[in-house]
């Protein structure tokens, strides 16, 4: 299950519905607008089956998040990149089945860094 944060612009919303990736939004779908991070989200996550978290909150790039039930993506980048972000991690290679992500760290952080990485490597296409 992808979740998307009510940090992702409902537009990026639609574009990724667009390309068939079927998400649930916080505040729209799942939970409600405004919850907290630790006591509210994260115990979310936890009751839900397997996950995947992408979100714009550096709040959510910590050490101590992993876990095994979900995933987290923290996404460092531009908001107007973030469904472009979110459809290609999920069209990665590394990452397209439910071990792939499992036998990762199980929180991702995209930067302009990896990013240039990334499509200096042909893995992503601009």
């Amino acid at each position: 299950m992808n979740v998307l944060d009510e940090n992702i612009f409902e537009l990026h919303r639609q574009q990724l519905e667009a390309w068939n990736i079927r998400v649930r939004q916080l505040g729209v779908d799942i939970g409600k607008l405004g919850m907290d991070d630790r006591e509210e989200i994260i115990p979310l996550l936890h009751g839900l089956r397997r996950p995947t978290f992408f979100t714009r909150d550096k709040d959510f790039y910590h050490r101590w998040l992993r876990h095994p039930g979900y995933c987290l993506v923290y996404l460092d980048v531009t908001p107007d990149e973030a469904a472009q972000f979110i459809h290609r991690f999920l069209r990665h290679s590394n990452f397209r089945t439910q071990a792939d992500i499992d036998s990762s760290n199980g929180i991702f952080r995209f930067t302009d860094f990896i990013k240039c990485l990334l499509i200096s490597a042909g893995t992503f296409s601009k």
